[in-house]
């Protein structure tokens, strides 16, 4: 983190970013630290107000996700004082910044899809695989009411990884994902177990 300010100025600024508000008034917990989130912002965010987000802090380097390259933003009017309130988002900053996790959530599954299962991901290329990541995710989101990011991630490896023809056509696969009474990690789990019995002679769908 850099900037031409005092470090009292930063340190401020910083505290003042320890909660982001949102348009309804809640409040979301935030700090530059935050490195997803903060990639997010930048890609919702006008540089304006990208700015007014940064404040005196110039530049921001962080390590990406894949743990080997370096990220870096830059703040083009850094200010010398702090916000006087909390930093508000409107309507439309929540709704890009919610198409910016899932793109943020479809680049980190298709690098971890490629590093564990280079085969099957190079078989359909990037951009078939960004496609059907994409379709699973509305599916884990739509169809089956998967709220947390561990549980979409699972789903949407069992639906890479195993054919296509049990989610459609196998009555007790769909019978136990469409249980909504039951909590979606375990359902996930008695999916992928379930996919096993069908295919016993694939290990986590790595030969189909």
């Amino acid at each position: 983190m850099q900037s031409t300010v005092s470090e009292a100025a930063v340190v401020a600024h910083l505290q003042q970013l320890r909660w982001l508000e949102a348009s309804n008034g809640d409040k979301l917990t935030f700090s530059l630290g935050a490195t997803r989130r903060l990639e997010e912002l930048a890609e919702s965010l006008s540089s304006t107000r990208l700015a007014e987000l940064l404040g005196p802090v110039q530049t921001v380097r962080w390590l990406g996700s894949d743990a080997r390259t370096w990220q870096q933003l830059d703040n083009p009017h850094p200010a010398v004082a702090t916000m006087p309130g909390y930093f508000t988002l409107s309507a439309d900053e929540e709704d890009a910044l919610d198409r910016a996790s899932l793109d943020w959530l479809l680049r980190d599954a298709a690098r971890q899809m490629a590093a564990d299962h280079p085969a099957q991901v190079n078989a359909l290329g990037q951009e078939l695989l960004r496609t059907q990541l994409l379709t699973f995710a509305r599916e884990a989101e739509r169809e089956l009411a998967l709220t947390y990011e561990r549980d979409i991630r699972h789903y949407m490896r069992l639906r890479l990884l195993y054919p296509a023809e049990p989610f459609v056509r196998d009555a007790s696969l769909r019978a136990l994902l469409a249980d909504l009474q039951v909590e979606g990690r375990q359902r996930v789990f008695e999916a992928e177990h379930r996919l096993r019995l069908l295919y016993p002679t694939l290990q986590d769908g790595s030969d189909v």
